[in-house]
């Protein structure tokens, strides 16, 4: 009965927040129950007791299938008969000597499943956001130390508050935490609260039970000063690990809460504004913030990582290394857990995803239950161009959590890399579940592309163009990518003039925002082959000159330098692809793959304008074998022709043609094998 109960009030959480109906099967299991129970004669009162010892009973043989509903005697039958009710007692007595027998003789090595506790927000009356914010997230840090407990993180309660239409930004109190604990299954809420009197600060946790709402207890420290909080609410941690399921035997104590994060609140107040001002994507704040905690406290490694990843992710590579090298020195001061997704972190900025996997994998080998670090490893997968290994991984993960729309974003992609029918049905429902989950999931640069890719490859190139155009109302940089989507789909179609305006539509709405000479680059570069398509060569040539000139200054990306030396080299605008070389060169990071295949890629160009094929030949091999997307293929196809090799280039060619994809700059060199495969080219 109560198993229907639930059923019923998740069915109308699903249709009212969701609009999803139930999986078939379930609704034929739920059917089942109410078919058994209708059955069954009304249970009286008295039975009760009884009823809860009885109904206990194993399932027969026969009823021990998928889906199967245990048959089980009702109370009328027990009493019935005493020898029946004496062999019930006998097989009772047995069950409770194996049971006590496994509990001594169990192999104590067998890990429980770590409990899940939810942080709400600091309650704080002066509503200093930052301290209070500051507070839950050291707190949450601090609790997740150890293997005995799953924090939720606040990624984690953003998504929840989504599908409760909710804002991100809410306030989340005792009241919204329990449902949002409810929601995705944690045992207990942890609301912290700040005290102020005068200059002393006293610190608190109430923990409450989410299935009674009763709570468990509070934690508190004495009065301290404002500069000695963080240890105070490293007092309140230890004594929370304890109430909500630490194990005494484990072996691996906690380190202080300062020495895992930083002893300047100061700096964790910078580091939390950091967070803030990333998440709400205004990067150049962000960027500020997290330099000034790491001013405040120069042995904050959180803050270098945080620092390096964004500006790894703002197209600032040899900066963002420096920082995660930094971060890693500093190792002493990272949890495990910690350090170890640094490491996979710079593993993966440096374009190393075997190595990114590896360290993920011996990680999940001792924590198989970290769903996030699995997550992040399939992410590592699909880097490495490993896309059915990667979907599988994504599968698992989203067998056991549901409600991540990133996770199914990503599956999609996987999906719709692999090349058959199934695979990108696959990635169809899983778009039209990200898309469920979170509506603003549609106009992300990247998501919204890759949904298009799918809807060109399934043969609607229409709706497609219906997709990116939903790109065009957002600011200029969204818009931006809007357009360099339709222009691509405007080249799909054979039609560069239209492609040309819409690419200058594009390069126009960068140039009008701040720090997106990247962006402007990959424009003007996609500009200048539409210009060539439709016969302007001297288009072409002036649209490469401005992305000279952006070079100079602002775009900082190898891989993307490569491209634009390579656009020059093949127009023989040999000073500009040197230049562009002599740029890589300087902005490069040892160490990073993408970035060393890059310029031996662009050195073999340049060879090839000089006229040394063979010299050409050699340089892009070696490039290609760091990097074997379809950019550098074409590079060397064309180096293996201008070297007589022309078997080899047309098997090359015949690759790329045969595997043509709608998207972004590999598209390109695929259109262009195309090309050079058909007779007239000859």
């Amino acid at each position: 009965r109560d198993a229907i109960e639930r059923y019923g009030r998740l069915k109308m959480r699903l249709l009212a927040e969701l609009e999803s109906e139930l999986d078939e099967s379930v609704t034929a299991l739920s059917a089942t129950h109410e078919a058994r129970l209708a059955a069954l004669p009304a249970r009286r009162e008295t039975d009760r007791a009884l009823a809860t010892h009885v109904e206990s009973s194993p399932a027969t043989a026969k009823d021990t299938g998928p889906g199967a509903v245990p048959q089980v005697l009702t109370p009328t039958a027990a009493a019935s008969s005493p020898r029946r009710f004496a062999r019930i007692l006998i097989g009772l007595a047995g069950a409770f000597v194996a049971v006590a027998a496994w509990v001594v003789l169990r192999p104590r090595e067998v890990p429980e499943a770590a409990a899940w506790v939810l942080v709400a927000d600091t309650q704080d009356p002066a509503r200093d956001l930052m301290t209070a914010e500051s507070i839950s997230m050291a707190l949450s840090v601090a609790l997740a130390q150890g293997d005995r407990l799953n924090v939720v993180t606040r990624d984690r309660v953003r998504e929840a508050l989504q599908l409760m239409r909710r804002p991100d930004s809410t306030f989340v109190d005792e009241r919204t935490a329990l449902e949002i604990a409810t929601r995705i299954g944690a045992g207990q809420v942890v609301i912290p609260s700040l005290a102020r009197l005068g200059a002393q600060r006293a610190l608190s946790a109430r923990t409450v039970d989410v299935a009674t709402g009763r709570a468990l207890g509070v934690d508190q420290t004495t009065a301290v000063n404002e500069d000695s909080l963080l240890s105070a609410l490293d007092v309140v941690a230890r004594q929370l690990r304890s109430r909500l399921g630490r194990s005494s035997r484990n072996v691996d104590q906690p380190r202080p809460l300062p020495d895992v994060t930083t002893a300047s609140l100061g700096a964790l107040r910078e580091y939390t504004i950091a967070n803030d001002y990333s998440r709400r994507r205004v990067y150049d704040s962000a960027l500020v913030a997290y330099r000034r905690a790491i001013a405040l406290d120069s042995s904050f490694a959180t803050a270098y990582a945080a620092l390096g990843q964004l500006l790894h992710h703002t197209n600032q590579p040899a900066e963002g290394e420096q920082a995660l090298v930094r971060a890693l020195s500093l190792r002493s001061r990272l949890s495990e857990r910690e350090a170890m997704r640094n490491e996979a972190m710079q593993a993966r900025w440096r374009r190393q995803p075997d190595s990114a996997i590896a360290i993920q994998q011996r990680w999940l080998a001792g924590h198989p239950r970290d769903t996030d670090t699995r997550s992040s490893m399939a992410y590592d997968l699909f880097l490495g161009r490993r896309f059915a290994a990667a979907q599988q991984v994504y599968l698992e993960v989203l067998a056991t959590d549901s409600l991540n729309p990133v996770d199914w974003i990503n599956l999609a992609a996987s999906g719709n890399a692999l090349d058959t029918e199934s695979d990108r049905a696959v990635a169809r429902r899983a778009f039209a579940r990200a898309f469920a989950l979170d509506p603003s999931q549609r106009t992300d640069v990247i998501q919204n592309n890759e949904y298009g890719s799918l809807l060109v490859r399934a043969g609607f190139p229409d709706s497609a163009a219906a997709v990116f155009r939903l790109m065009l109302g957002g600011p200029p940089g969204q818009a931006a990518r809007g357009y360099r989507s339709l222009g691509l789909l405007a080249l799909w179609r054979r039609d560069p003039r239209t492609a040309v305006a819409l690419f200058d539509s594009a390069a126009q709405s960068h140039q009008a925002m701040k720090n997106e000479s990247l962006g402007e680059v990959r424009a003007r570069l996609m500009l200048a082959w539409a210009r060539g398509e439709a016969g302007d060569e001297a288009g072409a040539r002036a649209e490469l000159e401005r992305t000279r000139a952006l070079s100079r200054n602002g775009v900082a990306e190898p891989t993307v330098l490569y491209w634009a030396g390579k656009a020059m080299a093949r127009r023989g605008m040999t000073a500009a692809a040197r230049e562009m070389l002599d740029t890589l060169a300087r902005r490069a990071v040892a160490g990073n793959v993408r970035h060393e295949s890059a310029a031996l890629l662009l050195r073999g160009e340049l060879a090839l304008a000089r006229g040394e094929p063979g010299v050409a030949v050699l340089l892009i091999e070696r490039g290609g074998a760091l990097d074997s997307t379809p950019v550098p293929r074409e590079s060397l196809a064309h180096a293996a022709r201008a070297a007589g090799q022309t078997a080899r280039a047309d098997s090359i060619y015949r690759h790329l043609a045969g595997t043509l994809r709608f998207g972004t700059e590999a598209m390109l060199a695929q259109r262009l094998a195309v090309r050079q495969l058909t007779p007239a080219r000859r």
